[in-house]
């Protein structure tokens, strides 16, 4: 008797926590470009949503991919977003969305000083009550 699982048993779905992962050893330059964004922030990855993490590493690695200038003009702002709580999915891609027609000067100003007074929670929140 083996005490192994089985070849079928040990198959799955592989989480984008562990894909991130065998991007960063890999040598993937987004991977690494955002290691280097959440670490300057002090970020940790995690698969639990919890205080200075992020587990939405998919669409951190996905953004750049796109318009890498774009999510590090983005990122400062995410970041401070969630001084104490952590970064989710609805919210990177919901400022992502929004952030292409705020145009730039005062309105765009304006917006970002109401979205810190939401927060970073407050925001994930509204996101999820709009579109439940």
């Amino acid at each position: 008797m083996s005490f192994l699982p089985s070849t079928r048993a040990a198959r799955g779905a592989v989480g984008s926590l562990d894909r991130y992962r065998a991007q960063l050893l890999s040598g993937d330059k987004t991977a690494f470009a955002v290691e280097s964004l959440l670490k300057a922030r002090g970020i940790g990855r995690g698969t639990s949503v919890r205080r200075g993490t992020v587990s939405c590493v998919s669409a951190c690695t996905a953004w750049p991919v796109r318009s890498g200038a774009r999510f590090e003009r983005l990122w400062p702002l995410l970041a401070e977003l969630h001084p104490d709580g952590p970064m989710t999915d609805a919210v990177i891609r919901g400022l992502w969305t929004v952030d292409s027609g705020w145009g730039n000067g005062a309105s765009r100003s304006r917006r970002i000083g109401e979205l810190l007074l939401i927060g970073g929670q407050g925001l994930h929140h509204e996101i999820r009550r709009k579109w439940r």
